[in-house]
């Protein structure tokens, strides 16, 4: 699919962004974050543009995250209150610090797991699962909440 032209936008532009960006992008990123740390072990460095270049990528993206809080609370009014509002700006400032570099671990953890064919919830075997008697209840209850149309299903239960 990827750059072929059979596939309309889709194999033109959707795929090759979801490969150059969502896929090698956090790869770079953790790259670039270890190519800093040991640039600034080695002195390879100019600390004071290194400095300035951090400042802007923070202030960057803390009016990015301050500019998406408003416009969600302009157009939604999901929060009530002006200390919900302060607390999601103060999460945009220092967001740059402690989620942007969890995501990047998350991201290529998830990449290496995908490398090694590793499927999410191979804790157990199928066969140590049915042993644990489980029983899963497969009636659906649909129900409309305040946030539009959910599915919720009943918990699995223990049989003795």
């Amino acid at each position: 699919m990827l750059f072929n032209p059979k596939y309309g936008s889709i194999g033109m532009i959707s795929m090759p962004y979801f490969v150059f960006i969502e896929l090698i992008g956090p790869v770079m990123e953790m790259l670039g974050y270890l190519f800093i740390v040991i640039s600034l072990v080695v002195g390879g460095i100019y600390v004071e543009f290194a400095y300035l270049l951090f400042l802007l990528m923070v202030v960057y993206g803390s009016l990015y995250s301050m500019a998406a809080v408003l416009l969600e609370e302009w157009s939604l009014r999901k929060y009530p209150k002006v200390s919900d509002i302060a607390k999601l700006f103060f999460f945009s400032l220092t967001e740059s610090f402690w989620y942007r570099p969890l995501t990047v671990i998350w991201r290529c953890h998830g990449l290496l797991d995908v490398i090694r064919n590793k499927k999410a919830g191979e804790t157990c075997s199928e066969k140590e699962f049915h042993n644990e008697k489980m029983v899963i209840n497969r009636r659906h209850y649909f129900g409309y909440g305040n946030n539009g149309f959910s599915i919720s299903y009943l918990a699995a239960k223990e049989t003795s």
